[in-house]
């Protein structure tokens, strides 16, 4: 019974295993959309002075206004996305740890629940061998 709890913790282990792999994934997914945000903005910037020097009506100013709060507004989303992809990543990584500690506690309980039936065989078969030379030596006198 200890081997099949074992065995199921292995399981849920490599389940929880899994799922951080998932929340690793959609971090560095979501990492990379925050660094394409703020690439994006620092090449509008970089665009803006050559844009202001040759813009000719106000609109094309506002139009860069428009460009930029647009930017700055996907990085504040990309950023938040990425603070919900850390948090579900140390969730992630919590839930692991714990099925780790589990997993270690069940092969600690099956090791030790071996050694004790190693122990009661021993002393079984020492009982019998007792039994044996006992009954030799009864039918000797």
């Amino acid at each position: 019974m200890l081997k099949r709890i074992q065995a199921a913790r292995e399981r849920i282990r490599d389940a929880a295993a899994a799922e951080l792999a998932v929340a690793e994934a959609e971090r560095q997914r979501r990492n990379s959309r925050k660094e394409n945000a703020e690439e994006t903005r620092r090449e509008i910037v970089r665009e803006s002075d050559e844009r202001l020097k040759i813009a000719a009506h106000i609109a094309e100013i506002e139009i860069l206004g428009i460009e930029l709060g647009g930017a700055d507004q996907g990085i504040r989303d990309a950023n938040r996305a990425l603070g919900e992809a850390d948090e579900k990543s140390k969730q992630a990584a919590a839930v692991l740890r714990g099925c780790e500690r589990q997993l270690r506690l069940s092969e600690r309980l099956v090791l030790e629940a071996r050694v004790e039936v190693s122990k009661i065989a021993d002393r079984n078969e020492q009982a019998m061998v007792d039994d044996i030379i006992a009954s030799r030596w009864s039918k000797t006198e």
